[in-house]
């Protein structure tokens, strides 16, 4: 090549030395184009370095057309990890994804998760995001199209290293469903004894319990598909859905469901919490299968005759705050209206003893008229939970059935029924009624009639008080 300009002097690796001397001491004011196809590891192994950054410089091979098009920083590092991605960035989509990032990257760790972002359909290059989007579309790593892209794409690699960094789980043979297990028994050792979790320290890491803890965290309550991503929608994890999930529970919440429900029956987890005491579990959310526990757990000595009002009533204001309340709302209601109808059962456990029928009235409007709002929520409850079967519960509700039934037909309807009766026989004898009670036959003339404004009427189902 001959330059009218400019002397042409080519690198060849072994005239470092001499073309610096040259440039730098020998001669000052002729102008050069060096050519140097040579790339190096470290700076430091580049004696020209200096000269390069004062000088301009021009490329027109592929990869450095390509990093200009991304507005990636030109430097040997970059161009190394953007000829590992080659098979990626051939594709002018794809390298307009990477251009379009909410921050592009700049270093090579960051064009790493660049790749993985855009593969996954996200504008954030974010690891949480990352990983939710592979556990997304499925644990198999046969049939997930994410992971798949990620070997396609040589991106695999940079994927495991991240969940190496980041969560402390590193296997010889990648496996997401080991990982899962990893992620979700090292972030459940933050609100329970790692005792409990014995012979299960392998998939544990202490290190990394906040990374681990915060992931799912975030994951559990997060109420919709994160608004950065723009579709990589998998295989479930497991076949069926979370009960109740049509009542609000996003799509995003059900793959994680379906993913702690593997968890469990892979650690066998259900039966290992069976072994520990409501006080044990309360604290914890990060399975489904702990609602289950409590629920039998509770259920159980409710038909056993045994109803800790105070344990019931603050289980349920706990839970209420924990994913997966949802799907089992309406065991937590019922069994809360149990406790409630076995505190007013304590409180009147020596039963109705009042003198006077108007007496009896001014109770009822005061007090007693509770005990039949209880036994109404429960059954509603009840009602509920048959359009939202689930298997472990259904037989124990339907047994806290006869308990409330007991309270309620056998103890409360016959005592105050009994009481009511005694009180008022002589004045319905003689009067045909009974007095000071407000008589319905005389709600218009009372209250219509006489009335300046207009009035609404409600007529509530059965008369009832409540």
């Amino acid at each position: 090549m001959v330059l009218e300009n400019a002397k042409v002097i080519a690198l060849t690796g072994n005239n470092a030395f001499s073309v610096k001397k040259l440039l730098s001491v020998d001669d000052l004011t002729t102008n050069y184009l060096v050519y140097s196809p040579l790339s190096y590891d470290r700076p430091d192994d580049n004696w020209l370095l200096d000269i390069e950054l004062y000088s301009e410089e021009f490329r027109a091979d592929l990869i450095s057309i390509w990093m200009d098009e991304m507005g990636l920083a030109s430097n040997p590092a970059m161009r190394k990890q953007v000829k590992k991605y080659r098979a990626y960035f051939n594709a002018k989509d794809r390298r307009l994804k990477i251009s379009t990032q909410n921050k592009v990257p700049a270093t090579p760790a960051q064009l790493h998760m660049a790749v993985m972002a855009t593969i996954c359909g996200l504008k954030d290059a974010q690891p949480n995001q990352i990983l939710r989007s592979v556990f997304r579309a499925g644990l198999d790593l046969n049939n997930n199209a994410v992971y798949q892209d990620f070997v396609k794409y040589h991106a695999d690699g940079a994927f495991w290293a991240m969940v190496r960094q980041g969560c402390g789980f590193s296997e010889e043979e990648p496996d997401l469903g080991r990982l899962a297990i990893h992620l979700l028994l090292t972030a459940v050792t933050r609100t329970m004894r790692q005792e409990y979790l014995a012979g299960l320290d392998g998939f544990i890491s202490m290190p990394h319990q906040a990374y681990c803890y915060d992931f799912i965290s975030e994951w559990l309550h997060s109420d919709k598909v994160n608004s950065g991503e723009v579709g990589r929608q998998g295989a479930p994890v497991r076949a069926g859905r979370c009960p109740g999930a049509e009542g609000g529970l996003g799509r995003d919440i059900q793959q994680l469901y379906d993913v702690a429900r593997y968890v469990e029956d892979e650690a066998r987890l259900r039966q290992r919490f069976e072994k520990l005491t409501v006080d044990d579990l309360v604290g914890t959310e990060c399975f489904p299968c702990i609602n289950e526990v409590i629920l039998t757990k509770l259920m159980t000595e409710i038909s056993d005759h045994i109803i800790d009002v105070d344990t019931i009533i603050s289980t349920v204001e706990k839970r209420r705050t924990c994913a997966w309340y949802e799907p089992f709302k309406n065991f937590y209601d019922g069994i809360l209206q149990v406790a409630n109808m076995q505190s007013f059962f304590k409180e009147h456990s020596s039963g109705f003893h009042t003198a006077e029928a108007k007496g009896i009235w001014k109770e009822y409007t005061e007090s007693y008229y509770q005990m039949d709002t209880y036994y109404r929520l429960f059954h509603l409850s009840f009602q509920k939970s048959l359009e939202t079967s689930n298997i472990l519960l259904d037989d124990l509700f339907k047994h806290v059935v006869d308990k409330v039934e007991g309270i309620y037909t056998h103890w409360f309807l016959g005592e105050l029924g009994n009481n009511w009766s005694d009180v008022c026989a002589d004045e319905l004898v003689a009067y045909g009624k009974v007095l000071e009670v407000p008589q319905q036959e005389e709600f218009y003339c009372s209250r219509i009639k006489t009335s300046d404004t207009k009035v609404f009427v409600i007529i509530s189902d059965a008369m009832r008080y409540a």
